[in-house]
């Protein structure tokens, strides 16, 4: 957001007020306390490429009340090593909240002329990029290297860049000598002690003893009234704004005219916009209409609607062009309001923005937010344009897989998104200037402004450049009377109680309870901690214990982490980032304990336990640990847990993985069904850089990508060691998203992501306003059988940091509640299991239909009815051969099986071991075999496809020629058949790829529809699941149907998986009831 400095009214007013005023000593050393003269604003790139100014200068402010005398002080320039270079004695005094211009040296002759400096030093040369300045008493020189604030004789410093002398931190430096930028403060005078805090880069705006600012022409004194005929004089707010980037007019004083479309006279904008009468609605010129007019008096003066007439000078302040109004009146005349520029969506190009600078607009396309977390400091929302948040490249696309996808996507994701600003500069937590006293706005316990929210805009907005794009309301949002931003913007509520069904008889879920300690920062000597507004410290600070700082607080914590586990209500839950108690003189188990009792004692009896620590553990571990709690009464652990202890890329870098094998348990108590084994990981972080491999840090997986997936890689290695022949789960915290790496290598020693199989499309995670999933339940084959369903609560990612047990109190607006939401950063993700004795068998406890084959296990082929469940109703044996097709032979609309070998068809009468079977030859051994009722008389009859060519057969009785020929796609397609539009004739289409081509006729040609569903990896499935006449096109991953009704793209209607990853499935109505269910032949 934007800080503005004082009105050069001000200024003006305060130079002319400068008779009389005491005289204030200079402090010895700095302080932040507003007693002393500042360094407010460092050029240091005058004369290079691109400079406004020929001349770099220093621009010192007077924060006090009374004339400060600068005998007795000095300028100093210090290199980039912190070495004292070229000084200057300084002389003349300073008025009260005055200016005082000091012009340095050069770099070139680029540039215009400084406002009339009060001094010149130009032996003084700091460094563009690097370097700094001390405003330091005539005999003092610096003796430390670091933060100076503080020692003797140092009045001010500002450092930035890389500069080894800085008062707390560096200031940051933003491009180099040909970037026309300066460093300056962002409240003018206020010193908190920190250059990284105080100062930002901003356009060059200089100002001198006098009040003259960087206008290049001589103004006259302000006025409220115009003393010439307006008519000759009135510049064009389009001449203003120009068809550029910059107005063409900077530094020339110029005088127009608009309404008023939008007020700020609170908040630190201090200005209104501006616009041409009766401009707007499509704006065809492409140059804007509207323009900022900056001056407070100004804003107090007028309000929305008023036709008012202001001259100034013309600036480009932060890449906002304004007026900096020095007289402005308003004009009795009837005019035509301006209207609103109305469009889908902003344009993604900047030419396409800069049309519309300053002016209202109306966007008139679906918004999403897409980032909230800074929204409680700035009252800002990142928005998105269209209906889903931004998805972080690497979730979705592999960078070495992938690269031009990657790359695009980014570039997609900054072309879509935009600021919804509040109309403030003010912060309203996380610093010592912060506004806490003022309502944060947007963000409502009772109205939650999420992640992934549709978002309403109940008013025109103004577009406005203020650090990045923003649409801005007309008005501050909020402000001492009380938060209004309701009255501007509304969000769609997709919180949920609870998550989805996700079925099974068990449930696994995984929860990071963010920092959970009972031991807390108030008892560990020498800990600092965060405060709130009151100065309470709320969360610890570079401390040993991590979280809550006072018992207060951690009662908040665990509040909110109950709530949420209580709801989650998982079988088997894993826990992330609790406390490792060893490490602070306790029992091992003791916050693990702390946790379940609060648990127990929240749902009122017994429900929950934890898994003990294993005997064998690191010797040297983290403060935050792995564990597993669960419902006693519906799992047991079977044995103890188990460790990864000793692998080198874990030892002092992340949590070593901990792993257990479990059991359900039936309604008495006892153990059933497949044993299964879950092991929780919390991999290295993507943030601090370790130094176990050299520069281990990508562009778009972050740091410490190389070690998290040899981490992955030794995980790998050792559940295959430990754990054989048994389903296994691998959950937790992988700090990788879905297609990055480390999950990559994972996916290879062959575990799926259960999730994404499963089609989930929440996330888990949201950083820099990016959605994807950094936390996973990873299955194995077998592992991968027993899941019925997935879901990603999302309880925390997606809401605003604000809600947080760790921002209690940071603002006058009380947002903490006990609810789960917020409970943690991270999303759990809850996965559905079913318990069978025999898993992997899809026939287990099904009764005998017709053939004595369900019983001794020696099916081959098996039939579900339905998608409720996995079991099979119906078996046979059919004889061996390259593969089953399936058909209803006879028009009973019963499908029953077809074995090919070559291109001999043997046919089954019936879904029976001994049924009536019949032989054909049909097409050549190499064709591709399908299977439709071509001619509509309810029969199916043979296909194949050669080529591109389909061989469309007359009927099962008999081989010979084909009856009619369709060519349609490429030879390399994989063809298919279905009833595309519910005509009752079965006609020919296409896969290539992801791409499903489909022809409604027999005329080949062009495909009449087309569309994208499922991978290019994926077996397509052509079906009517849902009996309404018209197939189709489902996809098969491993044994898992991704099923799909209608001839569309997107998610799959559901998701169904039936017998092993080695069966082939298919698709036929084996009862007659007109519905298409799955069947699995097993080779």
């Amino acid at each position: 957001m934007r800080l503005k400095r004082l009105s050069r009214a001000a200024v003006l007013a305060v130079a002319g007020a400068m008779v009389a005023v005491p005289l204030v000593t200079v402090p010895a050393s700095a302080t932040p306390a507003g007693d002393a003269i500042v360094i407010n604003e460092v050029y240091a790139r005058g004369g290079s490429a691109n400079a406004v100014y020929k001349n770099k200068f220093v621009e010192l402010y007077n924060p006090t009340d009374a004339e400060i005398d600068l005998a007795g002080l000095k300028l100093q320039q210090f290199s980039t090593a912190g070495k004292a270079g070229s000084s200057v004695d300084l002389a003349g005094t300073v008025a009260p909240q005055g200016y005082f211009l000091i012009q340095l040296g050069s770099n070139g002759n680029t540039g215009g002329e400084l406002p009339t400096p009060d001094l010149q030093a130009t032996n003084v040369q700091p460094g563009g990029t690097a370097g700094g300045l001390g405003l330091l008493q005539s005999t003092a020189s610096i003796t430390v290297t670091g933060n100076v604030a503080g020692q003797e004789g140092v009045v001010d410093f500002v450092g930035w860049g890389t500069s080894p002398l800085f008062e707390g931190a560096a200031a940051t430096s933003t491009g180099s000598n040909t970037t026309p930028l300066a460093w300056q403060r962002n409240e003018t005078g206020v010193d908190t002690d920190s250059n990284l805090n105080d100062f930002s880069m901003v356009s060059p705006s200089p100002q001198n003893a006098a009040g003259e600012g960087p206008s290049t022409e001589p103004t006259d004194e302000p006025s409220t009234d115009p003393t010439t005929d307006p008519a000759s004089e009135i510049t064009p707010i389009a001449d203003i704004q120009g068809s550029g980037a910059q107005s063409p007019l900077v530094g020339k004083t110029v005088t127009t005219r608009g309404v008023v479309t939008a007020v700020y006279p609170t908040g630190g904008f201090n200005g209104a916009y501006i616009q041409t009468p009766g401009t707007g609605g499509t704006n065809d010129d492409g140059i804007s209409d509207g323009v900022f007019a900056y001056s407070s008096a100004f804003a107090t003066a007028v309000q929305i609607g008023d036709y008012v007439e202001v001259t100034g000078s013309v600036t480009e302040y932060n890449g906002l062009t304004e007026i900096n109004v020095n007289a402005h009146s308003k004009v009795d005349e009837q005019v035509e309001a301006p209207t609103p520029v109305t469009l889908e969506r902003i344009p993604a190009d900047e030419q396409g923005k800069e049309a519309l600078e300053g002016m209202l607009v109306e966007v008139a396309g679906p918004l999403t937010v897409t980032d909230n977390y800074s929204t409680n400091r700035y009252g800002q929302i990142g928005l998105a344009f269209g209906t889903e948040p931004l998805r972080q490249p690497s979730d979705k696309y592999n960078p070495s897989e992938n690269p031009d996808e990657i790359a695009a996507l980014t570039a997609e994701n900054e072309a879509n998104k935009i600021t919804l600003d509040d109309g403030i500069s003010w912060q309203y937590t996380g610093s010592n200037s912060a506004r806490t006293d003022i309502p944060v706005p947007y963000i409502s316990l009772e109205e939650p402004m999420r992640v992934g929210a549709a978002v309403t805009l109940k008013q025109p907005m103004i577009l406005d450049y203020r650090f990045q794009w923003n649409l801005q309301p007309t008005g501050p949002v909020t402000g001492v009377d009380g938060d209004r931003s309701s009255d501007y913007v509304s969000f769609s509520n997709t919180r949920t109680e609870k998550p989805s069904d996700v079925g099974g008889d068990i449930t696994l879920s995984s929860f990071n309870v963010l920092n959970y300690f009972t031991d807390l920062g108030e008892n560990e000597a020498g800990c600092k901690g965060y405060a709130d507004r009151e100065g309470n410290l709320i969360t610890t600070n570079n401390c040993d214990v991590r979280g809550a700082y006072r018992a207060a607080d951690f009662e908040r914590q665990q509040e909110k982490i109950v709530a949420a586990i209580n709801s989650l209500d998982s079988s088997v839950l894993s826990l992330e980032e609790i406390e490792t108690s060893s490490r602070f003189g306790h029992e091992r188990d003791e916050s693990l304990a702390a946790l379940v009792d609060a648990l127990n004692a929240d749902a009122g009896y017994e429900r929950w336990a934890y898994v003990p620590s294993a005997a064998n553990l690191p010797a040297n571990e983290d403060v935050i640990r792995l564990a597993f709690i669960y419902q006693k009464a519906q799992v047991k652990p079977v044995g103890e847990s188990q460790v990864l202890v000793g692998e080198a890329v874990f030892t002092g870098l992340a949590r070593e993985p901990l792993a257990q094998r479990w059991q359900a348990l039936d309604a008495d108590g006892n153990g059933y069904g497949e044993e299964f084994v879950v092991v929780v990981n919390h991999f290295k972080s993507k943030g601090s850089l370790s130094s176990y491999y050299p520069n281990d840090t990508d562009t778009y997986q972050g740091n410490n990508n190389k070690l998290r997936v040899s981490q992955a890689e030794a995980l790998a290695k050792w559940v295959d060691s430990e754990f054989t022949d048994v389903p296994v789960f691998l959950v937790g915290d992988f700090n990788a998203y879905t297609a990055e790496d480390p999950m990559r290598t994972l996916q290879a020693a062959g575990y799926t992501d259960v999730a994404l199989a499963q089609g989930v499309t929440d996330y888990s995670y949201q950083y820099s306003g990016l959605v994807g999933s950094l936390d996973h339940v990873m299955a194995n084959e077998s592992a991968l059988a027993m899941v019925t369903g997935a879901d990603v609560w999302n309880i925390n990612a997606m809401e605003s940091i604000a809600l947080e047990y760790s921002r209690y109190n940071y603002n006058v607006k009380q947002l903490y509640d006990a609810s789960p939401y917020r409970s943690s950063d991270h999303d759990p993700v809850k996965v559905g299991l079913k318990i069978t004795s025999t898993p992997e068998d899809p026939n287990a406890d099904a009764k005998p239909i017709a053939d004595e084959c369900i019983a001794n296990g020696s099916c081959n082929l098996y039939f579900s009815n339905d998608f409720a469940t996995s079991k099979a109703e119906l078996g046979m044996k059919v004889q061996s051969g390259d593969e089953v097709l399936v058909g209803d032979w006879d028009g009973d609309g019963i499908d029953t099986p077809v074995v090919r070998s070559g291109n001999k068809y043997i046919f089954y009468a019936t879904n029976r071991s001994d049924s009536e079977t019949w032989t054909i030859n049909y097409g050549r051994a190499g064709d591709q075999a399908l299977v439709g009722d071509f001619d509509g008389n309810g029969k199916d009859e043979l296909a194949v496809k050669r080529g591109n060519t389909f061989y469309l057969a007359a009927g099962t009785d008999q081989g010979g020629a084909a009856a009619r020929t369709v060519s349609f796609g490429r030879a390399s397609d994989v063809g298919m058949v279905g009833d595309w539009d519910g005509d009752g004739v079965d006609t020919v289409g296409v896969r290539r790829g992801a791409l499903n081509l489909l022809r409604d006729d027999f005329a080949g040609g062009a495909a009449t529809t087309e569309f994208v569903f499922g991978r290019a990896t994926d077996t397509p499935l052509v079906a009517d699941f849902d009996g309404d006449g018209k197939d189709g096109i489902s996809v098969v991953r491993n044994n898992t149907v991704l099923r799909k009704d209608a001839l569309t793209g997107g998610n799959a209607d559901a998701v169904f998986a039936f017998g092993s990853a080695r069966d082939v499935l298919l698709a036929g109505d084996w009862d007659g009831d007109g519905s298409d269910s799955v069947a699995a032949y097993r080779r």
